[in-house]
């Protein structure tokens, strides 16, 4: 059994925490064995680092370039979509900005967003003219998909 004791109720990475564990002698001691180190900023103390019982995902300890919202959406996109049947789902800003750089080039109310996620991959600048960083959101993604939130 393993019982909280908090001193914030807000938890960020800083706060101090007390635990209390008890049960079968062996597991309690495999358990300190595994998550109770030294603590590298005080000399002396002792900290419980969860990491010894489930690590951090390398993905959530990697910075994260800045990424919107609509750029979130955009890769949550089914991409066998139409632009027409995703421009209530993106921003007016963001579909007007596609349409502008993508109808001279292509059947606007055919393009598929497949077919526009290959466009922004060959042309990387046209990620910056449209404000659409494809890497950034499918990153931010995917962390959230797996692991529940962007970062650590």
């Amino acid at each position: 059994m393993i019982t909280r004791f908090f001193k914030e109720y807000i938890m960020p990475n800083w706060c101090s925490n007390h635990l209390c564990v008890s049960g079968d002698a062996t597991q309690v001691t495999d358990l300190a064995t595994k998550t109770v180190r030294p603590d590298p900023k005080r000399l002396g103390e002792r900290l419980f680092d969860f990491n010894g019982i489930l690590s951090m995902p390398e993905a959530l300890s990697q910075p994260l370039p800045p990424c919107s919202s609509d750029e979130l959406r955009w890769v949550q996109l089914d991409e066998n979509m139409r632009m027409p049947q995703i421009e209530s789902l993106i921003s007016k800003d963001l579909y007007g900005s596609l349409k502008n750089k993508l109808s001279p080039t292509f059947v606007w109310t055919e393009l598929k967003v497949s077919e526009v996620n290959h466009r922004l991959k060959a042309f990387p600048e046209l990620q910056d003219e449209t404000g659409l960083k494809l890497e950034a959101a499918a990153l931010i993604a995917h962390n959230i998909e797996c692991y529940g939130s962007p970062d650590w």
